[in-house]
């Protein structure tokens, strides 16, 4: 085989394609954690003063992380945009439809953090129980006692940032990647790519419900921001409400004797709660959505113009799922 054909070849499965596809997001997503990874480990080898479990040095990762891994395939549909104009995929970011859903959408993230430190705490709890040593995620930063501006820093990186950059992405790019009739299987493909993409093991189903949520809402508002603001509403009720529902600091425990039993006291009742809120803003949500259509006409010819779910199974797919497995198997390594 001539070096022509395999350039051929290789742009014909990574060039950039004249319909971007969901596979194609998702390999440029690999790359970009890839990078982000690769390099932390390199900056860890060498023995620098930084630490990256501490807030300083989890605020100079994670946007770095966001930008290349989560932004740079939306801008890489922008350049799309001026080349394909009127593209239905161009519209990721969805229609702005109103205050009302943002404001259900934002009080859903109590609801959100309510039953996700509840399940964070029984597979904590859980693993230990089965003998394993804890796996810590790869970006994350210590909890510990701090002023204003470190809690404002915390809620920064820790929320505001990658919960805009995977909205954009997950709930944006991605799900304008499938067309109506694949909707139901993009919610689970999307929440499950967003819970490989966190490389955190112990949070894992957790992640993946939240990815339910966030697409839910991306469905039932028809844009991004519901789930940017659904995130940043979580970010505020833990803030505010962890001294009531405490989560485990799986740094602090070694075996599963080390959890007090207070915390499975407060997970349970907060569990409950979170599940009658999610669904009181499930059955909100869903009038909203009946009413919206019904006052709506839905264009098809923008939705024959997006590609097909086999569109997205491609060499890109394989490749980013490769590199997502070997970025899995040097986390559980560790």
């Amino acid at each position: 085989m001539t070096l022509k054909k395999l350039l051929r070849i290789f742009k014909n499965h990574f060039g950039f394609p004249v319909t971007i596809n969901w596979g194609y997001s998702l390999f440029l997503c690999s790359i970009g954690l890839l990078i982000v990874f690769l390099l932390r480990l390199i900056i860890m080898s060498k023995g620098l003063p930084l630490s990256f479990t501490s807030l300083t040095g989890y605020a100079l990762t994670e946007p770095l992380l966001v930008a290349l891994s989560l932004l740079l395939p939306v801008a890489v549909l922008f350049i799309e945009k001026k080349k394909h104009k009127g593209n239905v995929i161009i519209d990721s970011v969805g229609k702005y439809t109103g205050i009302g859903p943002l404001l259900l959408s934002l009080i859903s993230g109590i609801g959100l953090f309510l039953i996700r430190v509840p399940i964070h705490n029984l597979v904590t709890w859980s693993w230990l129980k089965l003998g394993k040593t804890l796996i810590f995620p790869s970006f994350f930063f210590v909890n510990t006692p701090s002023g204003v501006s470190e809690v404002v820093l915390g809620y920064i990186a820790g929320t505001a940032i990658p919960g805009f950059g995977t909205s954009l992405f997950f709930t944006g790019l991605m799900w304008a990647c499938f067309r109506k009739k694949d909707k139901k299987i993009a919610i689970f493909l999307i929440a499950f790519f967003y819970a490989v993409f966190s490389l955190n093991a112990i949070d894992f189903v957790a992640i993946f419900l939240t990815g339910i949520w966030l697409c839910f809402l991306r469905d039932r508002t028809d844009n991004v921001w519901a789930p940017f603001v659904a995130l940043l509403g979580s970010g505020a009720t833990e803030i505010f409400f962890s001294g009531f529902v405490k989560s485990v600091d799986i740094t602090m425990v070694q075996v599963h004797s080390d959890i007090d039993s207070t915390y499975f006291y407060s997970s349970l009742p907060a569990f409950l709660v979170g599940v009658i809120l999610l669904a009181f803003f499930a059955k909100t949500l869903n009038d909203f959505k009946s009413s919206y259509e019904a006052d709506s006409s839905i264009n098809g010819e923008e939705e024959n113009e997006t590609p097909t779910f086999l569109t997205g199974v491609n060499l890109s797919l394989i490749c980013a799922i490769i590199i997502f497995l070997i970025l899995w198997i040097i986390v559980l390594k560790r």
